[in-house]
């Protein structure tokens, strides 16, 4: 009997600091015994200090390369990241429905958390609209939730709890409200239409280096999802892994603006089949 790797896919902008985007995805997949595969949305200017340009690559390319690796190493689970343009979410999503991944969780990034817009016109509805309905989860912060909702941003915790479940009934995606935003709490929570799911327990780290948390959290995710976790668990086990990663590497000197965390502080031998 043949065995195989388990594979994860990002589909993202490349950050070339390594700390978010295809970089970071794939780094995390590694250090939690996953193989990485990537596909890339767009190409960013950008360094520790923030990002200063951003280039969508063509959406039919995009479809491409996607088409190519489902077609030969099908993804056990997938990350998607930025998409840019309304036409890459459209690709993005034909592949789904062609080929109907177990597992996709999205992080639905339109701006940088230097205010650097990251998605053209359109893309947030595209989001909603096509994106997340394909996705098994879909992880976003109080602006990220704001815009996806069509809401003001949620004055607190509870109110962004009620947002996140209306939003997971109408696009039918489980919903995960990181805490990033918040002073109250600094737990990830998963919602459902019904209520909590589950809840991921959270801590304060005192450290500059927080560059790429969101996009480390979701592929952890992706990871865990695709081997073998439930979704509670796998999301547990992500912010778990994102508190130590950022723990290693908060005394560690990354450039002159917000590093990103050790993602290889331990990594695990592949997993195989």
């Amino acid at each position: 009997m043949s065995k195989e790797y388990v594979r994860c896919l990002s589909i993202a902008g490349l950050d070339p600091s390594g700390g978010a985007g295809l970089l970071a995805d794939v780094k995390t997949f590694a250090a939690l015994g996953c193989q990485g595969m990537a596909v890339a949305t767009c190409l960013t200017v950008q360094n520790t200090l923030g990002v200063c340009d951003s280039t969508a690559v063509d959406a039919a390319l995009v479809e491409r390369q996607l088409e190519a690796l489902f077609d030969d190493t099908p993804p056990h689970a997938v990350k998607i990241g930025m998409t840019g343009t309304a036409a890459t979410v459209g690709a993005i999503a034909r592949v789904l429905d062609r080929h109907k991944p177990p597992f996709v969780v999205l992080d639905p990034v339109v701006a940088s958390s230097g205010g650097f817009a990251l998605a053209a016109d359109g893309v947030a509805r595209a989001l909603v609209e096509t994106l997340m309905p394909r996705c098994t989860m879909v992880a976003v912060n109080r602006d990220e939730l704001s815009l996806a909702a069509g809401e003001p941003p949620a004055a607190d915790h509870a109110a962004a709890q009620a947002a996140a479940m209306r939003l997971a009934a109408r696009t039918g995606s489980c919903i995960l409200l990181k805490s990033g935003h918040f002073d109250e709490t600094k737990d990830d929570v998963l919602l459902t239409p019904r209520g909590v799911a589950a809840v991921a327990p959270g801590r304060p780290v005192a450290t500059r280096n927080t560059h790429g948390t969101g996009c480390t959290l979701t592929s952890a995710i992706a990871a865990w999802a695709a081997l073998g976790l439930g979704m509670a668990d796998a999301v547990r086990e992500a912010k778990r892994y994102v508190q130590q990663a950022l723990n290693s590497g908060r005394d560690v000197a990354a450039g002159r603006g917000r590093g990103g965390m050790n993602h290889l502080f331990a990594p695990r031998p592949a997993v195989v089949r």
